[in-house]
């Protein structure tokens, strides 16, 4: 049910609003009449009257009635040292930025929506794991990130997610803070596949695509229509705050994933990738991204009653590629 204030919050600011799910956000608000501020590095965009482009964030009046942090660095590359901190720096100094901007602002925004992702969970787990996980079942507490502290064999991944967030809750005495555990994105930007898909697509069109590893680690994947759903539901429903798992309620195995993107596809799924092979050509990432296993299911939104429109690998991937 939506909120009656949903209705005046117009203005919104919006970090890698020009990214895979920021520019596809930014055509779904544009059409529903907000009137949106995006930051980005690119110099060249046109301004319109529904959207206007900045590159520095104290170059502008600091007053929106939402801001939506999506932006950062692709994750899914080869990582170094050095491209390690800058996918952090990436993420947490533009969320210091803005954090800095709310808590100094006499009319701060109503909602800030930050990202961060299901990297946050356990990487080697099987059972459904949902918001709760990290919570005092005795209090009934949920642990955040300014309170917990993972250990020494804490990921990359992990300890970047938990950073990110703690650096989002910083400004929670200000405004309503919802903290977006992104699962895996499946889905097109301007008719062009992006992300995941775009990655393997070829190899699987070509007949050579594989399975990874055993093939058991589970994935947790959404299709793009539903991240744009969740954060419509968590704009329109002030009860929601804190972190949501922003998944499809199916997670699924990697053998059933590449037989049915294969299937898709008009292809066979013959092949397997070693795990050994993998750790061998893409280290750390690979580990941690392709031979995790994490089943996370979103909770939060079906206790607020969001209606997927894609429950199920097949439907969604038929749609990706109905043309």
């Amino acid at each position: 049910m939506k909120n009656q204030n949903s209705q005046i919050l117009k203005t919104v600011l919006i970090t890698g609003g020009t990214g895979f799910i920021g520019s596809a956000l930014c055509a779904d608000l544009i059409r529903n009449n907000y009137n949106l501020t995006v930051l980005t590095r690119n110099k060249q965009l046109k301004n319109n009257s529904t959207i206007f482009f900045v590159n520095n964030l104290d170059l502008i009046d600091f007053n929106f009635d939402i801001v939506i942090n999506l932006a950062g660095a692709n994750i899914a590359v080869n990582w170094s040292k050095k491209n390690q901190q800058e996918i952090y720096d990436s993420r947490i100094e533009i969320t210091k930025k803005i954090v800095e901007k709310i808590n100094n602002s006499a009319t701060p925004p109503r909602l800030l929506i930050s990202g961060s992702a299901i990297g946050i969970y356990p990487q080697q787990t099987h059972e459904n794991i949902d918001e709760n996980y990290l919570t005092n079942d005795s209090q009934n507490i949920t642990i955040n990130p300014q309170n917990y502290s993972p250990d020494s064999q804490t990921s990359f991944a992990q300890k970047l997610c938990f950073d990110w967030e703690k650096t989002a809750l910083q400004a929670q005495s200000k405004t309503r803070i919802v903290l977006l555990r992104t699962g895996i994105v499946l889905g097109r930007k301007n008719n062009d596949l992006e992300g995941f898909l775009k990655k393997i697509y070829w190899p699987f069109f070509l007949g050579v695509g594989a399975k990874i590893g055993d093939a058991k680690q589970q994935m947790s994947w959404i299709a793009l229509e539903d991240i744009i759903g969740i954060i419509k539901l968590i704009i329109d429903d002030e009860k929601i705050s804190g972190p949501v798992n922003v998944t499809s309620p199916s997670p699924i195995s990697n053998q059933k994933f590449s037989e049915t993107f294969a299937k898709i596809l008009n292809r066979s799924c013959l092949f397997s990738l070693p795990s050994c092979f993998i750790k061998q050509v893409y280290g750390q990432m690979g580990e941690e991204l392709m031979l995790a296993s994490q089943s996370i299911v979103p909770k939060k939104a079906l206790q607020h009653n969001y209606q997927f429109q894609f429950v199920e690998i097949e439907k969604c991937l038929a749609n990706i590629f109905k043309n």
